[in-house]
């Protein structure tokens, strides 16, 4: 008997199987394994996340100087209602008008500020009261002290309370000092205005 007519009649009955169930593509989803037990494990394919927007934000100080920060919205990020992009620059310093400087320069040394406070840029060498070299980075400093409790939010506001009303926050070292920091309320605001800028550039 030949066995080549039934082969051709198997791969016919085949062939008409897959036509009448109209044969569809593979979709490659995802791939299986076997496990050591033998059960069929699915593994999905890895999902990337992908970057569909790309922003770079400048805030501009009311100084010279940005600052720049680049915002990067992913796919993922794309569907959830949670994401912000919106964000708080830092304080940026301000750079005063040297004519502004000069005056507060001025209103310190008419004022006897170097009596007690230490200077270079004054050429003063007092020793009662704290050091003003670097006022603005010591400002911020003392705002974030536990022990500080002023209203104070940012480093020249900080100068100006400790101009008007020094006795809220005393700087740790000086509560025992024989000359205690007098109240300056008495300073008109242009003098104010002047001489919080100068120390704030310090």
């Amino acid at each position: 008997m030949s066995v080549r007519p039934r082969v051709l009649y198997v791969g016919f009955l085949f062939v008409l199987g897959l036509a009448i169930s109209g044969c569809q593509p593979v979709q490659p989803v995802s791939a299986t394994t076997a496990s050591s037990n033998g059960e069929v494990v699915e593994e999905s394919e890895p999902v990337t996340d992908t970057v569909i927007a790309t922003e770079v934000v400048t805030a501009v100080g009311t100084g010279v100087g940005t600052v720049t920060e680049t915002v990067t919205l992913t796919e993922s990020e794309a569907v959830s209602p949670s994401v912000s992009t919106s964000f708080a620059p830092p304080e940026v310093p301000v750079v005063a008008d040297p004519a502004l400087l000069a005056e507060g320069l001025a209103v310190y040394r008419a004022q006897y500020c170097g009596v007690c406070h230490t200077l270079d840029s004054a050429e003063t060498r007092g020793t009662f009261g704290p050091v003003h070299n670097g006022m603005g980075a010591t400002a911020n400093e003392r705002i974030q002290d536990e022990s500080y409790h002023g209203a104070a939010t940012t480093a020249t506001a900080y100068i100006r309370e400790s101009i008007v009303d020094p006795q809220l926050y005393i700087v740790p070292g000086y509560a025992a000092t024989s000359h205690r920091m007098p109240v300056y309320a008495h300073l008109d605001l242009s003098s104010l205005d002047a001489l919080v800028a100068f120390l704030a550039a310090q």
